[in-house]
């Protein structure tokens, strides 16, 4: 899906994909809004169509799963999920994202799944150091069913995160995507002040760049049209002078 911009034609690439397979394909790093990095890249030889695409970092995988009970932990690329079964076992399996592409991770956690053998699990607790002790459930049909229960766990944190990162509602497809159109509008236009102030001040910090970027965007909206852009960002650059002085 696309949208014309007063700077051009936009368009969200809705794959999500790492910033090495971003690079890969020709993007460059634009923003970062609320934690997620998007990165861009022109159509034209003019500059006047550009995507985007939108990377997932793990933070929030992480919180995505803590949010749904899980324990995690992160030991480079290996992800390690816990979180209790109804009869208090401390479960837990691993999962490895591969060149930090999510859909890699989501993989993982199925073939985990798929790979999990309740009757082999639980035939580990029926013997002398389980069976009704240590926390484990005496009757047989019990222990099966905590198996049974911790299988069901993983299927359900990959279908999460699978309806999270891959497969949008139906329902919720044409507002979502509207939506992201009309966020990366804003931060496109951001992105055309950042660019210009970098081009005109090649001695200013990073820091300035994008205070004066995003303080213009900002008073963009409340002022009468006309040279709207160099307004604003005179009054921004005055604003950061007081911030610093």
């Amino acid at each position: 899906m696309q949208v014309k911009t007063e700077r051009g034609l936009i368009s969200v690439k809705k794959t999500y994909i790492s910033g090495e397979k971003a690079k890969e394909a020709g993007f460059t790093y634009a923003f970062n809004d609320n934690g997620t990095d998007y990165y861009s890249k022109c159509l034209d030889d003019k500059g006047l169509s550009r995507a985007f695409a939108r990377i997932i970092n793990k933070e929030t995988i992480i919180e995505l799963a803590e949010d749904s009970g899980w324990n995690v932990e992160v030991n480079g690329n290996t992800f390690e999920f816990r979180q209790s079964s109804p009869c208090n076992q401390d479960f837990g399996f691993c999962a490895e994202m591969e060149n930090d592409d999510v859909e890699t991770l989501i993989d993982a956690i199925y073939e985990a799944y798929n790979d999990y053998d309740a009757s082999a699990e639980s035939y580990l607790w029926l013997d002398n150091e389980g069976h009704g002790k240590n926390g484990a459930p005496y009757d047989m049909k019990e222990v099966y069913e905590d198996m049974e229960a911790c299988q069901k766990m993983m299927l359900e944190l990959h279908d999460l995160f699978y309806e999270k990162f891959i497969e949008r509602k139906k329902k919720e497809a044409a507002e979502y995507d509207m939506s992201e159109l009309a966020r990366c509008s804003e931060l496109y236009h951001y992105l055309c002040i950042k660019e210009y102030i970098e081009n005109q001040n090649p001695s200013w910090s990073k820091d300035k760049v994008e205070f004066v970027a995003r303080r213009a965007r900002a008073l963009f909206e409340k002022i009468e049209r006309g040279d709207e852009e160099a307004e604003c960002i005179a009054i921004a650059v005055k604003e950061w002078g007081e911030r610093n002085a």
